[in-house]
């Protein structure tokens, strides 16, 4: 704690923008952690500013998921965000929430006007297995997600994000909803992290993926999935919480969704040889 108040106090920065900066331009390096962030106004859905950030390779980081951890101190004397990059807990973004106070981004110290950024006529769809951060949010989890999608949308066909679907071995997205400014009158950003680094792809000797069908999506009391494969069948929350496992020999049969509360959730589907992951949402 003393040493996060000597970096805050020790630092005084306007809400989020230091005024306009000409664009920087985003590379991907094939030995280190890439790291994108943008930032959203909810109150209008205008793309504001971005920041870049790079650092060293996280060779032993769980390649699955987002590599951060995330560390949360309510509002008070002195709340806080912070999202750091593992294993040298590098800070990828730091921000303060102070009861009856200014909110001010810390970290990154450097953002860029997002007028300079470049679009282009192709558009990348919303992540499949985005992270999540609602801790301290007034949003329930329907809505933070359905907010998050209106987010996307804000940077979709930025060249940026297009380059970065199209790199080889991905990207890895994250969302998280910061109030701005006075704590009372507060601007909300909307922080979207887009990480390239070591990420799991897919070997050469996983099966091209077959025609499973799931339907009906949005679900309002029953999944039914058919041309199923003999796999791991997995419901699972935002939280990462299981509301339904079971491992499945049928070509077809069907998941109760009328007990499990409305909500995205990620039907998840694995075998030795096949992966794949799909949004659903129950809307009981």
């Amino acid at each position: 704690m003393k040493t996060m108040k000597k970096y805050f106090w020790g630092i005084i920065t306007m809400c989020l923008i230091y005024g306009p900066i000409n664009a920087q331009e985003f590379q991907i390096y094939p030995d280190s952690a890439d790291f994108l962030l943008f930032s959203i106004d909810e109150s209008n859905w205008e793309l504001e500013s971005y920041a870049i950030q790079h650092f060293n390779l996280c060779n032993t980081c769980d390649t699955d998921s987002l590599p951060l951890e995330y560390i949360y101190q309510a509002p008070g004397d002195f709340g806080y965000i912070v999202f750091r990059y593992l294993p040298e807990f590098d800070t990828i973004f730091f921000g303060t929430i102070i009861w009856m106070g200014e909110n001010n981004i810390i970290k990154p110290e450097q953002w860029f006007n997002a007028s300079e950024l470049q679009y282009v006529y192709t558009i990348v769809d919303f992540p499949t297995n985005p992270s999540y951060y609602t801790i301290g949010q007034e949003l329930n989890l329907e809505e933070f997600s359905e907010n998050a999608i209106m987010a996307w949308e804000q940077i979709e066909s930025l060249e940026y994000v297009s380059n970065l679907n199209m790199n080889e071995s991905g990207y890895y997205a994250g969302f998280y909803r910061y109030p701005c400014g006075d704590y009372f009158q507060a601007e909300v950003k909307w922080i979207i992290i887009l990480y390239s680094g070591n990420i799991q792809t897919q070997s050469k000797s996983l099966e091209r993926k077959p025609e499973i069908n799931i339907f009906p999506n949005p679900s309002n009391g029953i999944i039914n999935i058919t041309n199923a494969l003999p796999a791991n069948y997995s419901l699972i929350n935002m939280l990462g919480e299981i509301y339904y496992a079971s491992y499945n020999f049928s070509e077809s049969f069907s998941i109760s969704t009328q007990t499990i509360p409305t909500g995205l959730y990620t039907l998840q589907i694995e075998s030795e040889t096949f992966k794949m992951n799909k949004k659903i949402l129950i809307t009981n």
